[in-house]
């Protein structure tokens, strides 16, 4: 039992020391800066780059290899599945996301990479069939690119009766 206890009072030590370092560094802001993203307002701060695929049922923020969006310490993106050309919103019954991060703009460029966001890098606050909202959960600022998929639901009951 006394391992147990002194494990999560390291545990707890080392978390603070690791928030604590992020405060003096100023990396994390005291309250998230909001982005609106595609949301079809000549106000949103970025212009819209997302994508509806050929296929219909996928959405992205803009081509997996052009320029990633940036993603502050602490910021919260609203992201609106609206296609940039042609103004059409992605719809459908249910929704997947992924997150790509990078540290540059340009990840595909000159030796960089990306990686797969994990939960608390990249959080959910929302995720329905319009729109999602991810935050940055770090202290770091990166630069993201996202990848939705709505599918329908079948009419056909799969049970017997």
């Amino acid at each position: 039992m006394r391992k147990i206890v002194i494990g999560l009072g390291c545990a707890a030590a080392i978390g603070a020391l690791a928030s604590q370092a992020c405060q003096i560094q100023g990396a994390c802001e005291s309250s998230p800066q909001f982005v609106e993203y595609c949301s079809g307002n000549a106000s949103d701060p970025y212009p819209c780059q997302g994508h509806i695929w050929a296929d219909g049922l996928h959405w992205d923020s803009g081509p997996l290899d052009g320029t990633f969006l940036p993603f502050g310490a602490g910021q919260v993106w609203h992201m609106h599945y609206m296609d940039a050309q042609t103004k059409q919103v992605l719809s459908g019954d249910y929704v997947e996301a992924s997150v790509q991060v990078g540290a540059t703009a340009q990840p595909n460029v000159g030796g960089s990479s990306w990686i797969e966001c994990s939960v608390g890098m990249c959080n959910f606050t929302s995720l329905d069939t319009t729109s999602l909202y991810v935050q940055n959960g770090t202290c770091s600022p990166y630069f993201f690119h996202v990848v939705v998929t709505l599918g329908q639901r079948s009419a056909t009951d799969a049970g017997t009766d």
